[in-house]
């Protein structure tokens, strides 16, 4: 089953971006899964819906570092004194969607929804002559 996330999903978040904006990293999240978690579009109904779950949380978070980053207008780090106390960030670039955990999280849920007990039966039919030699009925057709 596909992975389906829509814009309405994302800004249950407080995601104010638009449409477009959103379904194009919603699509770019799912193509770049594809490339750590071969087959994440192939998986069952309940794997689908976890990573499902875990792309909407890094597109969610995604979204927000960028609205943060135009909110900071470039600055690469902030600090803040007063007294004997001060504080410092720094803010990366977001350069990835996915972080290393959520990309361990897909593709562990992947190969799990993809595990799957079966047989197959590779003897051939056997064909039943009677022998002559059995009581009627009871012959298995190795005489």
């Amino acid at each position: 089953m596909a992975i389906e996330i829509t814009p309405d999903e994302i800004r249950k978040y407080g995601i104010t971006a638009d449409d477009e904006q959103i379904e194009q990293i919603i699509s770019d999240a799912i193509d770049q899964a594809e490339l750590f978690a071969p087959g994440v579009g192939l998986v069952d109904d309940a794997t689908s819906r976890a990573v499902a779950a875990v792309i909407r949380g890094a597109v969610v978070r995604y979204i927000e570092t960028g609205q943060n980053a135009e909110a900071r207008e470039g600055k690469t780090s902030v600090s803040n004194s007063a007294g004997p106390w001060s504080e410092q960030s720094s803010y990366r670039e977001r350069t990835a969607i996915f972080l290393p955990s959520e990309e361990r999280k897909i593709a562990e849920a992947v190969k799990r929804g993809k595990r799957r007990a079966f047989a197959v039966d590779l003897t051939p039919p056997i064909e039943h002559r009677p022998c002559g030699l059995c009581a009627p009925g009871t012959c298995l057709g190795w005489c």
